[in-house]
């Protein structure tokens, strides 16, 4: 697959490869700049024919990462198929939002350090419950056979 990357010397856009996967990046200044990307979309669709490689179209998406509005909106197709425009993308485990805020993947991290909480609190909790149970049958057989003995007074 490392013979993938030979398709961008000389250009603009940016490749990342991790195992199977691959990402191509490019900034957006103006409407050829779209047309490459698409080119090159297209470029990898073709290699991966080549190749006897079958791309997961499922699996692939387009994001646009940015502060400001889209000035240049693009759809982006691979084989035919318009590659859908997602906001969240999950990269090796991070959540990246189109506008780099990682609200998402701070709220993510919370909320599973919670449900971890929670779920020690639960067996400890458990466990103090069962405890406390057994602590007071333990006082009540000890005050009964005091009454049984004694007598109530």
């Amino acid at each position: 697959m490392s013979d993938v990357v030979d398709l961008f010397d000389g250009s603009d856009v940016r490749v990342k490869l991790y195992a199977d996967d691959i990402k191509i990046y490019l900034e957006i200044t103006n409407d050829t700049d779209c047309a490459t990307l698409q080119s090159f979309i297209n470029k990898i669709n073709v290699w991966s024919h080549i190749w006897q490689l079958k791309l997961a179209n499922n699996k692939c998406q387009h994001s646009r990462i940015g502060l400001s509005r889209a000035i240049y909106p693009a759809d982006y197709y691979v084989s035919d198929v318009k590659l859908p425009t997602v906001h969240n993308v999950r990269d090796l485990g991070v959540l990246i939002d189109s506008h780099l805020t990682f609200r998402d993947h701070i709220n993510s991290i919370l909320s599973r350090g919670h449900l971890r909480s929670m779920q020690i609190w639960r067996c400890f909790y458990v466990k103090m419950l069962v405890f406390y149970v057994k602590l007071l049958q333990h006082m009540s057989d000890r005050w009964l056979n005091i009454v049984v003995q004694y007598g109530p007074q």
